[in-house]
C-alpha cells in the first residue's frame, strides 16, 4: 500500500436501493478504519453499477465517510460517468470474440485496489465475492440520453438462450469463462478482499434474496482464496461455482481450502448452509460436464 499513490475501493451497487443487495457504509467504514494509519490518502470508492451509480451513492449514505475520515481525502467515483476505460476481448456463446469496455481505474497500477463484497448467492453463477464484485463491476454502460447506447455488462452473459424450464437465461459456459479471464487480466494490482459477512444474503440472490444473519468477516490478498473460504461458510460445495474453479486453473489464487492459511475461527464453526437461488438446478446442469476437482 505504501508504494501506491491511492487506494481505491470498490463497492458493491448491484441494486441501488437494496440496502442487503449493497456495500453497507459501516463495511466502509471499517475498511478505513485499517486504511488509515496506514495510508494518508487519497482514497477513492467507486463502483460502476448497472444501474445508476449515483443513486446508490445517495441512498447507502456512502458521503457520511468523507468528513469521518478528513484525512484520507476520499472521494466517490461513478465510473460510468468518468468514461475512462481499456477494450478487452470476451466471447460470446459461439466463442467468437466481443469487445467490452473496463473501467481503466480499477487496473490502474498507480491505485491499491480494495474490494468490497457481500456473502451472497447468484442468479446464475451460484454465489457471487470478491472476484466477481472485480470483474462485473468493471465493465461500463452509457448515460441516459446518449446517443452511443451499450451495457457491456450483459455481454458477459454470453447472449441470453432459452431453456423450456425457466425461460431465458444466460449461456454459463462462455459466462464463468468471461469471468476468469477478464479476472486475470484485472489481478495485477489487486491489493486485499474483505468480505462483509455480518448479513448474509440466501434464496434468490444477488439482489431478491433474504437476509441470513452470520456476524462474520472474511479478508485477505488472495481474492480466490477469500471467495474460497467464503463459499465454504455459506455450505456452498467448491465444484458448485464455475468461474472460481475456471479462474484457479488459470492461476488466479489458491482454490484448494488445505492450502488456504485461515487466521481466526475455522469455516466449519461459522458455518450456515444458504439456501439456493431457486434456479440453482439449471445452473448445476452445465457443471455436471465438468472435472470436479477442487
Amino acid at each position: 500500500m505504501a508504494r501506491k499513490k491511492y487506494v481505491l475501493i470498490k463497492i458493491n451497487n448491484v441494486s441501488t436501493t437494496n440496502q442487503l443487495a449493497a456495500t453497507h457504509v459501516d463495511a466502509i467504514r471499517g475498511i478505513l478504519d485499517y486504511v488509515a494509519p496506514r495510508f494518508k490518502g487519497p482514497v477513492v470508492i467507486a463502483e460502476a453499477s448497472s444501474r445508476d451509480s449515483m443513486e446508490g451513492f445517495e441512498n447507502f449514505k456512502y458521503n457520511q465517510v468523507i468528513p469521518e475520515f478528513k484525512a484520507q481525502r476520499i472521494k466517490i467515483l461513478d465510473l460510468n460517468r468518468e468514461k475512462k476505460f481499456e477494450v478487452f476481448a470476451i466471447v460470446d456463446r459461439d466463442i467468437r470474440p466481443t469487445p467490452v469496455r473496463l473501467a481503466a481505474q480499477l487496473m490502474d497500477p498507480d491505485a491499491f485496489v480494495i474490494s468490497s463484497a457481500m456473502l451472497k448467492t447468484h442468479n446464475a453463477v451460484v454465489a457471487t465475492g470478491s472476484v466477481k464484485n472485480m470483474v462485473l463491476g468493471a465493465p461500463l454502460h452509457s448515460l441516459a440520453g446518449e446517443k452511443d447506447v451499450f451495457a457491456d455488462k450483459h455481454l458477459y452473459h454470453a447472449m441470453p438462450v432459452k431453456d423450456p424450464r425457466i425461460g431465458v437465461n444466460d449461456c454459463h459456459h462462455a459466462m464463468v469463462y468471461n469471468m476468469a479471464i477478464t479476472a486475470l487480466h484485472m489481478k495485477r494490482n489487486w491489493g486485499v478482499a474483505v468480505i462483509d459477512g455480518f448479513e448474509g444474503m440466501e434464496g434468490d440472490g444477488p439482489v431478491n434474496g433474504t437476509a441470513i444473519p452470520m456476524h462474520v468477516a472474511l479478508a485477505g490478498p488472495d481474492f480466490l482464496a477469500v471467495d474460497r473460504v467464503s463459499i465454504e461458510t455459506m455450505g456452498i460445495p467448491a465444484t458448485a461455482v464455475g468461474y472460481m474453479q475456471y479462474a484457479a486453473q488459470l492461476g488466479l489464487g489458491q482454490f484448494d481450502l488445505a492450502k488456504i492459511d485461515i487466521r481466526g475461527e475455522k469455516p466449519e464453526s461459522v458455518k450456515k448452509t444458504f439456501k439456493l437461488h431457486t434456479n440453482v438446478n439449471f445452473q448445476f446442469d452445465w457443471l455436471s460436464s465438468l472435472n470436479k476437482t477442487a
